[in-house]
C-alpha cells in the first residue's frame, strides 16, 4: 500500500480567516457607532465574514486529506485532529480519465456532461491538482486530488494493471 499526504503550500488558510475576523469586528463596531450605513447591514456583513472565516479555518487549516493506494482501490482519508474518517473509496477500474486541473479547466466543456465534483485537496489553490473522471453506477463523478508525479504515476500504473488483467 502507498500513502501520500499533500503538503500545505500557502498561508491563505491562516491569513484569510484573520482578515475576515478583523472585518467582522470592524462591522460590529461600525454598527454600534456609525450612522451612514444601517446597523442591520453591518451586522449582516459581520455574520457573513465570521461564517466564511470559520469555513476556511475548518476546511483548509484544521483538515488534512491522506490518499492510500493499493492494487485496486484509492482511498481518501479525512484527518481532523486525531480523528480519521474514510471520505472516499474508488475502484481504479471506475476511473475513466485523469486530467491535470488548472484555472482554465472545465469538466462541462471538455466532456459535455454534468458532473458531481468532490474536492479532496489540502490547499485552496493547489499547484498539482488532478481530476479523476469516474463513472460509478451510471453517475458522472469527478474527484479532485493533489498528487505529485510519483503518486500519480502509481495510480496510472495500477489502472493499467487492472485494465490488462480485467480485475474489478
Amino acid at each position: 500500500m502507498h500513502t501520500y499526504r499533500p503538503p500545505k503550500e500557502n498561508k491563505i488558510p491562516t491569513a484569510a480567516p484573520i482578515f475576515l475576523l478583523l472585518i467582522c469586528f470592524v462591522c460590529i463596531w461600525a454598527s454600534k457607532t456609525g450612522n451612514i450605513i444601517p446597523p442591520s447591514i453591518m451586522q449582516l456583513l459581520a455574520v457573513a465574514s465570521a461564517a466564511i472565516a470559520i469555513q476556511i479555518m475548518t476546511r483548509y487549516s484544521l483538515t488534512h486529506y491522506v490518499y492510500e493506494l493499493n492494487h485496486s482501490k484509492l482511498k481518501v482519508i479525512k484527518v481532523v485532529g486525531n480523528k480519521n474518517t474514510l471520505s472516499a473509496e474508488l475502484d481504479l477500474s471506475d476511473i475513466r480519465h485523469i486530467d491535470k486541473k488548472n484555472k482554465d479547466y472545465s469538466l462541462k466543456k471538455k466532456y459535455k456532461k454534468a458532473f458531481r465534483i468532490h474536492n479532496f485537496c489540502n490547499n485552496i489553490y493547489p499547484r498539482n491538482a488532478y481530476c479523476l473522471v469516474c463513472e460509478i453506477l451510471g453517475d458522472n463523478i469527478a474527484v479532485v486530488i493533489e498528487a505529485d508525479e510519483k503518486f500519480l504515476s502509481l495510480i496510472e500504473n495500477y489502472m493499467m494493471i487492472n485494465k490488462n488483467t480485467g480485475e474489478e
